[in-house]
């Protein structure tokens, strides 16, 4: 069963790229000051994570969305990216560098101890 992945801003180029998560309740837009700022240096990818933004499904199952995380990085023909979280999305993004080749993982405001 294909996995669908999500919707998501794609800055293109050859650069190293860079995957934003945002956090619960956001969507990519809250990476365009960023963005913008990196787009000439970096490949920018921003996804709007399940139930946000364009992207639909449910992100009730951590795994489920790595998995459509990874099914976005691939779709886009991404290789050993940065992956940046920020608050519940860096969950994700530690998660996903955790199960994936990355060339590194950022955690924006999210404690690794939730409990």
């Amino acid at each position: 069963m294909a996995v669908e992945p999500l919707a998501h801003l794609d800055t293109g180029g050859d650069s190293p790229a860079i995957v934003f998560i945002h956090g619960m309740t956001f969507s990519k837009q809250t990476w365009d000051p960023i963005v913008d700022r990196l787009r000439d240096r970096f490949r920018c990818l921003a996804i709007d994570l399940p139930g946000h933004g364009g992207s639909t499904g449910s992100g009730a199952d951590p795994r489920a969305v790595v998995a459509r995380i990874h099914a976005t990085v691939l779709a886009n023909a991404v290789v050993r990216p940065v992956v940046v979280g920020h608050s519940a999305g860096a969950l994700h993004a530690t998660a996903y560098a955790a199960a994936h080749a990355t060339a590194g993982a950022l955690n924006v405001d999210q404690p690794l101890r939730v409990g």
